[in-house]
């Protein structure tokens, strides 16, 4: 049985930032072809969400979705934000859709919106209520192999912040996540500006692409920002990865990858993962 440990309640009121919205509609998201706006990206959306100076409008989220939205935000104004685990919650949580607009009383920044602004209206409207746990759990940990590392510091212009009024699709990759270049069996994960704190937890089953069946804790001591390009063979069983091709059984393992390709090493270990738990959610009132 692993070890428990409640380490904090998550944020509660946003009184940092002392507002909350003004005006705010929810309603059911019934049109299947509107689903994938969930998944942000490009094309005036930040995370999953169309911001103006002072409006937020979520399109076709599920509440799972909203939940990290509200609760994940990116470290540093640009870059993508890491999902953490997430536990609890009724199974529509995860299957039905809602669409938000909120409009705040005067003119307030992304972070506020999607943060504190965000969960105050979660915890009004669907009666959320969450904690963070600390975990002892099976992880990756992340060291320098033998030799040592064979990084490539970050260059000035091979990524573009993510910006709201983006439109169409970005010339360059996102600095601070991942991109995905598929050929044959085998697959290219690109990472620009990346510390090794992110870059681990993108390889772990909680990042973006889940590359691994475990999460990876960083042990490497290596700070900075770099930028990675890891080309290895898939494992097609790890729910990250379609299953649309064959893994290339020639290729390199993202093991014997992360060892040949940068100097590191993925051992086994076990080391603390903090988890979001929902404790109560209720379907909204619609309006």
């Amino acid at each position: 049985m692993h070890h428990f440990l409640v380490v904090a309640m998550l944020m509660g009121a946003p009184a940092a930032w002392g507002q909350t919205f003004e005006v705010a509609s929810i309603r059911r998201c019934e049109a299947t072809a509107d689903a994938a706006l969930n998944r942000g990206g490009p094309g005036g959306r930040a995370g999953g969400a169309e911001m103006s100076s002072g409006r937020i409008d979520i399109k076709c989220q599920t509440v799972e979705g909203l939940i990290q939205l509200a609760y994940n935000l990116a470290l540093e104004t640009g870059r993508m934000p890491l999902l953490e685990p997430m536990e609890g919650g009724a199974g529509w949580t995860r299957s039905e859709r809602f669409t938000i607009s909120a409009k705040a009383e005067t003119s307030v920044g992304q972070d506020a919106m999607k943060g504190p602004m965000l969960r105050a209206l979660l915890e009004d409207r669907f009666q959320l209520k969450v904690r963070r746990e600390s975990r002892d759990v099976p992880v990756y940990a992340l060291t320098v192999a033998r030799g040592g590392a064979k990084l490539r510091p970050h260059e000035e212009g091979s990524c573009v912040g993510l910006d709201p009024s983006m439109k169409g699709p970005p010339t360059k990759p996102f600095c601070g996540t991942t991109n995905s270049i598929r050929k044959g069996g085998s697959v290219t994960i690109q990472f620009r500006a990346i510390s090794f704190r992110d870059f681990a937890r993108n390889l772990g089953v909680n990042g973006g692409p889940q590359l691994l069946d475990r999460p990876v804790v960083d042990k490497t001591g290596i700070t900075g920002t770099y930028d990675i390009d890891l080309h290895f063979a898939p494992d097609y069983s790890n729910p990250g990865f379609q299953k649309d091709v064959v893994s290339d059984p020639s290729g390199p393992s993202i093991f014997t990858a992360v060892q040949e390709q940068l100097g590191l090493k993925l051992e086994p270990a076990k080391g603390p993962v903090e988890y979001l738990v929902i404790e109560r959610v209720e379907r909204p009132t619609e309006n």
